[in-house]
């Protein structure tokens, strides 16, 4: 599965949850754990809450759900930012080394600015896409020290991971 879109639904709350895996693969058996958060205020003990699985993109690059929340767009964008980062920081590492890397990464994230294509895209989209772009510089950040081989080596590896569902 590379994604998959939640949404919690009550009389006086609801909340959306997109989740997307650019980095490994949600894998059968395995547990992975996620918060939904709700305010405590919409919560009443008298109503129910819903818990629906909107949407699902999985590895080969079918989908299942109706998407109400129309969040697909969210996954899609999430997958292109992804895709032009690991891109672009292979590019980094190969013609200026680590060095140029390092002064990225150094930044906190929110000081990071990604630069959007200038395409007709929603606002999903576009959201999307900076989280995905940005899931990758916290995977550096995350793996920093490895050296110049071992990150591009796992860039390569994410890039293989999303052009999976592309070849068939």
């Amino acid at each position: 599965m590379k994604g998959y879109v939640v949404w919690a639904n009550g009389k006086n709350t609801g909340k959306i949850t997109t989740s997307f895996f650019p980095t490994k693969s949600f894998q059968p058996g395995a547990v992975y754990t996620e918060e939904l958060l709700i305010e405590r205020k919409g919560i009443k003990l008298d109503e129910n809450l819903s818990l629906s699985v909107d949407y699902i993109e999985f590895e080969d690059g079918s989908s299942w759900g109706e998407d109400v929340q129309g969040q697909s767009e969210h996954l899609i964008g999430a997958r292109a930012g992804v895709e032009v980062s690991v891109k672009e920081f292979k590019d980094l590492i190969n013609n200026h080394g680590t060095v140029a890397l390092t002064s990225i990464l150094e930044k906190k994230l929110v000081d990071v600015e990604v630069s959007i294509p200038k395409t007709l895209q929603s606002e999903r989209w576009k959201k999307g896409y900076t989280d995905g772009y940005k899931t990758i510089i916290v995977f550096l950040k995350n793996h920093q020290g490895q050296g110049h081989n071992e990150l591009l080596k796992k860039l390569n590896e994410i890039e293989k991971l999303q052009n999976k569902g592309r070849q068939k």
